[in-house]
């Protein structure tokens, strides 16, 4: 498994007022492994990534900063690591979605507030991934798309693409672990707690819901925890075409 899974460029979504988001500025992904192929993306490599992994979830450098990208380390939600997770295999609240992507929201706002503010203002192009591209991934984007006008139908819509490509995400999730942990993480994406890598629209939908119901919408949630008002408007900026 040598490339990328889950990446892909959420440039072309409608904003509600008829623009597009701009292509070629904001990807996100699966995690990123030294030796992958390049990617049929243009332009590439990113200038900036956002990487939302736990420190206990890689161990050496990140392979993007070889092709001269700056790397964020913004973790968020540390019990998401694959290993944490097979630890408690057996337990059934850790494939419930719709109360993980809550606590990201309800216990997490200040680094998915960093997250957001790193789209807004670093160098573009930008790259947001976690290990499978799919949960933490998913609210941030889903974060920074509804504050940017998106609505909420694309933005489901774009979490559920990830649905085509969980075999291959397992593969490569499986691939960086070795031994009886290998095996203990395997077991558990493919047998005991296969939901935990399933897509689930509630989930998202759960997320937009706290966001939108915020005092002056998503913009708002994100101001109320801490972004900005400038990083508020250069994500707009950035984000949607003319």
């Amino acid at each position: 498994m040598d490339a990328l899974q889950n990446l892909r460029d959420v440039g072309g979504l409608p904003t509600g007022d008829g623009r597009r988001i701009r292509p070629g500025v904001l990807y996100r992904s699966d995690a990123p492994k030294l030796g992958d192929l390049v990617p049929d993306m243009t332009p590439w490599p990113p200038r900036t990534v956002v990487d939302l992994r736990a420190p206990d979830e890689h161990v050496d450098d990140h392979p993007l900063v070889l092709e001269g990208a700056r790397v964020h380390n913004v973790s968020l939600m540390r019990s998401a690591n694959p290993a944490r997770l097979a630890e408690r295999a057996h337990d059934p609240s850790i494939a419930d979605l719709r109360a993980l992507y809550r606590g990201i929201v309800e216990q997490a706002a200040l680094p998915l507030v960093e997250a957001v503010r790193a789209i807004a203002v670093e160098p573009g192009p930008i790259l947001v991934h976690c290990t499978a591209g799919k949960d933490r991934t998913g609210v941030v984007v889903a974060a920074a798309l509804a504050t940017v006008g998106v609505p909420r139908t694309a933005i489901v819509a774009d979490y559920l693409r990830t649905a085509d490509a969980i075999d291959g995400i397992v593969a490569r999730i499986a691939a960086s672990w070795h031994g009886e942990q290998r095996d203990a993480i395997v077991n558990l994406l493919t047998v005991t707690q296969p939901a935990l890598m399933a897509v689930d629209d509630a989930a998202i939908e759960g997320v937009l819901d706290v966001f939108e119901g915020a005092p002056g919408g998503p913009a708002g949630w994100l101001e109320g925890h801490g972004l900005e008002r400038d990083a508020v408007t250069a994500l707009r900026t950035r984000l949607v075409a003319d």
